[in-house]
């Protein structure tokens, strides 16, 4: 939100009350919302560092998935990227053991993998550097250019502009599906 309004203060937010997990924290205020058998809610799919990687989801949407690429946990959640020719998945886990900011590269360019600060979440920017490293919840690259709250700025603060790849925050078995054999990152 912070940064939607950074870059438009005219932005329309709006926030909904139904629960959601982030960070190892329960949020939302909506009423109603079980953890009953196979609803995929609840305690249950919540583990100690975020949602479980196991958590169960319902038969009946199970059945519908066809056939599962099991190469990864189901409800793993990670960072989709594709282009038109490479579709590469990064779970959480491999970005978080990579001290949460890395350089890859995808199809040529180079791209910043990182979890943003501010909501916990995996994001991806291309950019032309060689080294990075974080510094006071700030991902510092060459040339003294930083990103905070998702955006590029050189070292006076000026923001920079940005391209990002295509990109989803998602389940392994939704990326799976859309993007069958895709490639996934650290295995």
């Amino acid at each position: 939100m912070k940064q939607a309004l950074e870059e438009d203060p005219a932005t329309e937010i709006a926030i909904s009350d139904r629960i959601y997990f982030a960070g190892g924290h329960q949020f939302g205020a909506a009423t109603g919302v079980g953890s009953g058998r196979g609803r995929g809610q609840g305690a249950a799919n919540q583990g100690p560092g975020g949602p479980n990687p196991n958590a169960l989801m319902n038969d009946r949407f199970a059945g519908t998935l066809g056939k599962e690429d099991q190469r990864r946990p189901r409800m793993e959640l990670g960072l989709g990227l594709w282009s038109a020719t490479t579709p590469r998945y990064y779970p959480m886990a491999r970005i978080r053991e990579h001290a949460g900011a890395f350089l890859d590269r995808l199809d040529g360019h180079g791209v910043l993998i990182y979890i943003d600060q501010a909501s916990d979440t995996p994001a991806a920017l291309f950019v032309n550097s060689l080294h990075v490293s974080e510094q006071n919840n700030e991902i510092v690259l060459d040339g003294g250019l930083v990103v905070r709250q998702g955006v590029l700025l050189d070292r006076t603060g000026k923001r920079m502009p940005m391209e990002r790849p295509q990109q989803i925050f998602t389940r392994w078995y939704g990326f799976a599906l859309t993007f069958p054999e895709s490639e996934i990152f650290g295995n």
